[in-house]
Formats: C-alpha cells, structure tokens, sequence
C-alpha cells in the first residue's frame, strides 16, 4: 500500500473515531425545543463580580465599614503587615 493512502486511511479512521466519541459522549440538551441552539450545552454559566464589601483601612491597619465601595488589600512589606484601601 503506498505511504499516502496509508496516511489518508490513518486520517479517517482517526476522524471516524472522535465522531463516534463525540456521539456517544453527547450528553443532548436539557431542553427539547426546536428554538435551543445545538452549540448552547457548549456555552460557559454567566461570570458575575464578586460583591464589594465596603470596608476600608482604619489607622490600627483593621477593616472597618465605610459607605463606598472599596476593600483592604493586605501586604506584608519588610516584615510588617500594610492595609492599603483599594476601589472595587
């Protein structure tokens, strides 16, 4: 058998192999309406941001409640932990 059609029949079986995986792994929609896309069970859950805890750095380097939406961010600088207050 000459090299490239051994390499074209590679080429299918390979490709026979994932579709047949793709089937049979397909877990179908959970929705059976003929308005659902076949490409949605694909898609990624809505990323939301995190909620702001409305806290800011006080002069003993501590969280307290504050109006706006900002937050501490600790660091430890030279051995010495540092509260700075950061917008959300």
């Amino acid at each position: 058998m000459p090299k490239a059609t051994r390499f074209a029949l590679r080429f299918v079986v390979l490709f026979a192999v994932v579709v047949a995986l793709a089937a049979l792994l397909n877990t179908g929609s959970p929705t059976q309406s003929p308005y659902v896309s076949a490409l949605s069970g694909l898609a990624t859950p809505s990323a939301f941001a995190a909620p702001c805890p409305n806290v800011a750095c006080d002069v003993d380097a501590f969280c307290t409640l504050v109006n706006h939406k900002t937050k501490c961010q600790f660091q430890i600088i030279h051995g010495v932990q540092v509260c700075n207050t950061i917008s959300c």
